[in-house]
């Protein structure tokens, strides 16, 4: 299956750390650096015990109504090349 479309803000985080705890406080710092800076922050950080990239893009053009509507459009191509056989792609449709 191929990727379908974005929202207007794509968040992309990979943290490596040496224990579930020190990947819980660097998401919670990662989260406040976030909230912190706003959209566009795109940062990597390495300590002694975890690690981290994020990466956060904008589509500036992309509303909720034109996600939907080019879902829609994605979803449809992917049912044609499994005969239609998707089910249940999370689509509005589905929800039902």
């Amino acid at each position: 299956m191929s990727e379908g479309p974005e929202r207007k803000h794509t968040i992309s985080i990979k943290i490596g750390a040496d224990t579930w705890d020190d990947a819980l406080a660097t998401l919670n710092n990662i989260q406040y650096l976030l909230h912190k800076d706003g959209p566009g922050r795109c940062c990597v950080s390495g300590g002694v015990s975890s690690n981290y990239i994020v990466v956060d893009s904008e589509l500036p053009g992309m509303t909720n109504e034109k996600y939907f509507a080019e879902l829609d459009e994605w979803l449809g191509r992917e049912r044609k090349k499994d005969n239609g056989t998707l089910e249940n792609d999370g689509s509005p449709d589905d929800l039902d």
